[in-house]
């Protein structure tokens, strides 16, 4: 069963619903479901069950923090300075003035540069940018074509397949030889293909295997 994407939907109107035989027609409800499942299954992740950090969980879903308690030691502080401040002692015009001091002795940040911690990490707004000067020499292409319909999951053939690809990117591959190693540049290429039923499929870039791990499930 494929993957559907937002490529696949857009081709999914009225005209080629109602086109489509009663077998296909399943299939590509079996397929609008597992996309539905998956959809919700990321929805009702949370911080607590997958690697997802806690700030990107719903705040609906949060639970209210307790208040905090008071001590009776603060609380008879409290009443002992309000009790000052009313009688007007010369205590509060002593601490008043320390407070004062003690503002006056912090020196002033510096106006003129930056100073530390002001500028943010990584490449600064209107720096020149490095970019790669030759091309990269390829030593083989890769292609890869959609072997089924990601809709009606139907088998496609060569004579189905398009002449030109929509998408690659390079690979730098680690091979293996007899005394060390070789890197290889590739160049994988994804060709489409148009089914009988009118849908066009396209390859995509596989995934690696997920680690899941019980309570825990890492996203690759």
């Amino acid at each position: 069963m494929t993957h559907l994407d937002k490529a696949d939907l857009e081709q999914m109107t009225d005209d080629y619903l109602q086109s489509l035989e009663p077998e296909r027609l399943v299939a590509v409800a079996k397929n609008l479901r597992a996309l539905a499942v998956a959809q919700l299954e990321k929805l009702e992740e949370s911080s607590k069950m997958s690697s997802r950090p806690p700030s990107s969980d719903s705040p609906y879903q949060t639970r209210p923090k307790p208040d905090t308690e008071i001590s009776p030691a603060a609380e008879e502080s409290e009443s002992v300075d309000l009790g000052l401040l009313a009688e007007g002692s010369s205590e509060v015009s002593a601490v008043e003035t320390k407070a004062e001091e003690s503002e006056s002795s912090v020196p002033a940040p510096p106006q003129g540069g930056q100073g530390f911690g002001r500028r943010c990490a990584g490449k600064q707004p209107g720096a020149k940018g490095k970019w790669r000067d030759q091309p990269l020499q390829t030593e083989r292409t890769i292609p890869h074509y959609p072997e089924q319909c990601s809709d009606c999951d139907a088998p496609l053939g060569v004579e189905q397949r398009d002449e030109k690809p929509h998408g690659g990117y390079y690979q730098f591959e680690l091979n293996r030889q007899w005394q060390g190693f070789s890197i290889e540049c590739q160049l994988h290429h994804y060709y489409g293909a148009t089914c009988t039923c009118g849908h066009h499929s396209q390859a995509k870039p596989g995934q690696g295997d997920c680690s899941e791990v019980e309570g825990r499930k890492v996203q690759c």
